[in-house]
């Protein structure tokens, strides 16, 4: 709402704060708030400062009009949130008099309380493809509720990836774009029918592009705009054709479904639980009792076990049974000097020795990964085909880090790092790229210090993915606090508590990424396996108390 007239200073700047909140009118009300040559520079869309506002509210003495408060985030241009860790927000409004009290300094861009940002914004994912594994890959964006609909999130595509990325210059972003730049909308919207089909109006650019480029673009596109619960399926035109696609419906439309090959998520029929107990490794029957694994797979003594992953060309998906001769195991011994492949029932094979190495990962790739947690200022990050052949990894960015655990996104761009111990850990996220001599590089981790979005998460203990945006985390408020799962965004923009409201104290987690539904245990500290069954609500697997370590598979 615009001010009233002979509104005091402080409902004026109480109200351009609050007006900053919404862009339902393009920011009108806002600018009422200010000079007439404030409002003309002032630029909403350059940005925003997120901020503490609990008792942190405006100072107002004479002309001056002050807030200092906590400084939490801050989005770009684009809307990409970035943590700030500590840090104060300082700003002086300079209030005058043009007949009645108005604000003659706005910030650059907006200010926006953590409340306003969390009721009045909402997380997009544009979807490229990850450089690694050439799958779609979904960079997070944040938009006003306003502005976050299918038209914006495709002029978000079409500008493409972010620049950086992990390449070891610096020139490579850990995406790229199958859509070639010259590719434009030939009109200023998306159209969505009764039906949900959205129709994405392309310039004649498209028209040129190959069978394959055409797939790929679609692709992009298709995974964008479904996200939008009004979109079911999308058609393409150029210049107001139709642009046909190989294997799509009669009426020329596609879905997700065709573009399956490309999903970062492998399906999973039915998940499997495997713990180590007695130092050896059993699996879950009905939800009551474990049993240890038939052959090695029951007599190997880990201390670090991965979800199993199936081979898709060569065994069923969902097969869990240890005798299947391709459910496959990536496991850390108990010194933790050697990762072990094992493959059904058959003899374990060591792929690397090492020293401290961590709970290992199967990515989608079939590559199997570990790290050691020794400190050193030569880290060393193993990751090793199935056949035993190493891929040379670039990890000197990790100098100097202790490493307890980490997790890599089911796309291959992103790993979630726990560096540091006792109350020093501390969450951390990295880019997984490639330099021009295709050599796997990992980012620069930087710590996402999520305590600023909930003070429940200062110390972090295990991480997983749970999706391609999201991960779940186990932390900690203190030290001696009981060890509590979080949901949050891969960028620290959204945090959720789904722990027990009984408060079991966890100390492991396990997940399976997936595109709909959230999976993972835990293990507690007094040896009990949990499973995950919706917010706040976990079940409590088995009767034993005696577990060591966990893993879930599918």
């Amino acid at each position: 709402a615009s001010p009233e007239p002979g509104a005091s200073r402080e409902l004026i700047v109480a109200g351009f704060l609050q007006a900053m909140s919404s862009s339902t009118d393009a920011y009108r009300s806002a600018r009422a708030y200010l000079t007439d040559e404030a409002a003309q520079h002032w630029d909403p869309y350059a940005g925003a400062l997120i901020y503490d506002s609990e008792f942190h509210k405006p100072t107002v003495d004479d002309d001056r009009a002050v807030l200092h408060a906590p400084l939490i985030a801050t989005l770009d241009a684009s809307g990409h949130h970035d943590l700030c860790g500590h840090g104060f927000l300082d700003h002086d409004f300079a209030l005058v008099v043009a007949g009645q009290w108005r604000v003659s300094a706005p910030p650059t861009g907006l200010l926006l309380s953590l409340f306003a940002f969390e009721r009045g914004y909402h997380t997009t994912a544009i979807y490229f493809l990850g450089r690694v594994s050439g799958l779609v890959a979904p960079d997070v964006i944040h938009l006003p509720q306003a502005e976050a609909n299918p038209t914006n999130a495709v002029k978000a595509l079409l500008a493409g990836p972010p620049k950086g990325g992990a390449a070891a210059d610096g020139s490579e972003s850990i995406w790229y774009s199958g859509i070639p730049s010259s590719v434009e909308l030939s009109s200023e919207s998306i159209s969505i029918d009764v039906n949900g089909v959205a129709t994405v109006p392309l310039n004649a650019r498209a028209a040129r592009l190959s069978p394959d480029e055409l797939r790929v673009m679609a692709a992009q596109f298709t995974w964008t705009l479904s996200q939008f619960s009004q979109v079911s399926r999308v058609r393409f035109t150029a210049r107001g054709v139709p642009l046909t696609l190989a294997d799509a419906a009669e009426d020329g439309t596609v879905s997700l479904d065709l573009f399956a090959s490309m999903a970062a998520y492998e399906n999973h029929d039915k998940l499997a639980v495997t713990v180590v107990r007695g130092g050896t490794l059993q699996s879950l029957v009905s939800d009551e009792t474990f049993r240890p694994l038939s052959g090695s797979l029951g007599t190997l003594r880990p201390s670090a076990i991965s979800p199993s992953a199936i081979s898709p060309s060569t065994a069923p998906s969902g097969a869990i049974s240890s005798a299947t001769p391709d459910h496959q195991w990536a496991l850390v011994d108990q010194r933790r000097t050697g990762l072990w492949w094992c493959t059904g029932a058959r003899t374990a094979r060591k792929l690397a020795s090492g020293t401290a190495m961590v709970r290992p990962q199967i990515t989608r790739d079939h590559t199997i990964w570990t790290a050691e947690d020794t400190g050193s200022v030569t880290p060393v990050v193993h990751a090793v085909t199935p056949a035993g052949r190493p891929r040379p990894v670039n990890a000197t960015a990790l100098r100097r880090t202790r490493i307890r655990a980490f997790s890599i996104s089911p796309d291959m761009t992103r790993i979630a790092f726990i560096f540091g111990e006792g109350e020093g850990s501390r969450l951390a996220m990295s880019t997984l790229g490639k330099d021009s001599s295709g050599m796997l590089v990992i980012g620069q981790p930087e710590v996402r210090v999520v305590a600023e979005m909930d003070p429940s998460m200062t110390i972090a203990i295990d991480v997983g993915w749970i999706s391609q945006t999201k991960l779940m985390v186990i932390a900690r408020s203190a030290v001696g606090a009981s060890g509590t799962p979080f949901e949050l965004c891969c960028d620290g923009a959204e945090v959720t508590p789904v722990g027990q409201l009984t408060g079991a104290n966890m100390v492991q987690l396990a997940t399976v990424a997936s595109a709909n539904t959230v999976s993972a245990v835990v293990m507690t500290e007094s040896g009990h396996v949990l499973r995950y069954e919706y917010r706040y609500r976990w079940t409590q697997l088995g009767e034993d108390a005696s577990i060591t370590a966990v893993a879930l598979s599918g």
